[in-house]
């Protein structure tokens, strides 16, 4: 899906080398929530008013226009920003600017200028990766990191002085078999000579996210006709659906890299039309571990839609990893719910699923 005007683009830096970790590069001084960002901001010194960031939004399926000057530096207010889910097989990121600085001046490669794209996978509105462009010992890269700074994928750093244009790209299988995502976009930018730092958001603060935007490449799961003399009832490949730690992935890139599920808070996952199981499901058979538990407590799963009941489906002690085998009635919206008392990281695989003929 092109999301901008299609003009074509050159690519002006070659591939990064493979030998510096996304650690040693910084990539992890740079994550983040926007309000981390902001808060990181003026307590340097910098400015980025939210009263004043009222960007104009367009149309949410292609790119995001922003107000400029809502920031200090030119260099550092962005005009526009994009997502091209349809680029040669790869994710495409990009932002238009007010005033261009080529990304190897010395406000990139010695001061603290980079722009990222957050990408939320799970529509859920919580960033599970970003895509960042900055400078590293006067070379340009683009990572693909998770919220924990892990180096995901390299990407391709691209930039266009004519365009006053930067974006990076990645191949798409580095986002998983997602159906959408959504993604928003920060540009900090920092005046060495000044001691002086900008933010700039797109969309503006308290806007939201922009999206969702289908994948592409998304490919659809194949679920095989029943086989003869099917009782209602279809055993799996088990698929991981939930994969609350990092590092780790699900079947298809969504609910991937969540976090701590928190205490006393019910956690939705979508089941139905993944990982093989029918939409038309009304129940599967889970395995569902627990692990690293910051307390003893118990784990319940239900159907979304419906009160969390007083059973539990397992049990844990402080630091345990303990698994359990459930079969849950799927719920409103085609989904599974889950509640813990304690924060716990969370996974949870499907081995087998009900049919509507299945009476369950």
């Amino acid at each position: 899906m092109c999301v901008v005007t299609g003009m074509a683009v050159p690519l002006t830096s070659a591939a990064p080398p493979t030998d510096v970790s996304a650690d040693a590069r910084g990539v992890r001084l740079i994550q983040g929530s926007r309000d981390e960002r902001l808060s990181t901001l003026r307590s340097s010194g910098g400015s980025a008013d939210p009263t004043r960031l009222t960007g104009q939004r367009a149309e949410v399926f292609r790119s995001e226009t922003d107000s400029t000057g809502d920031v200090v530096w030119p260099q550092g207010d962005l005009r526009s920003v994009a997502i091209n889910t349809g680029f040669n097989g790869r994710f495409l990121f990009e932002a238009f600017v007010q005033q261009f600085e080529s990304p190897l001046s010395p406000n990139w490669r010695v001061g603290n200028t980079f722009i990222a794209w957050d990408v939320d996978l799970n529509l859920d509105s919580v960033p599970d990766l970003s895509a960042v462009l900055f400078n590293f010992n006067g070379i340009l890269y683009a990572d693909l990191v998770d919220q924990a700074g892990n180096l995901i994928c390299e990407g391709t750093p691209i930039s266009a002085e004519a365009l006053r244009y930067y974006a990076v790209s990645f191949l798409s299988g580095c986002f998983g078999n997602v159906t959408d995502v959504g993604f928003v976009a920060t540009f900090a930018y920092d005046n060495v000579s000044a001691a002086n730092m900008s933010l700039d958001f797109a969309p503006e603060l308290d806007g939201g996210w922009l999206g969702p935007i289908p994948n592409d490449y998304y490919i659809p799961p194949v679920i095989p006709p029943p086989p003869p003399g099917f009782d209602g009832y279809a055993p799996m490949s088990p698929a991981r659906l939930l994969e609350s730690r990092f590092g780790l992935s699900t079947i298809d890139g969504q609910f991937n890299r969540v976090g701590v599920r928190p205490g006393g808070v019910v956690t939705e996952l979508q089941v139905a039309g993944r990982g093989g199981v029918p939409v038309d499901a009304t129940a599967v058979v889970l395995n569902v571990t627990v692990t690293e538990a910051q307390g003893a407590g118990y784990l319940t799963v239900f159907p979304c839609g419906t009160g969390v009941p007083a059973a539990s489906n397992l049990n844990f002690s402080v630091g345990a990893t303990v698994p359990n085998a459930v079969v849950a009635k799927i719920g409103a919206g085609g989904r599974v719910c889950f509640f813990a008392n304690q924060p716990v990281h969370l996974i949870v695989d499907v081995n087998g699923y009900h049919a509507p003929t299945s009476g369950y």
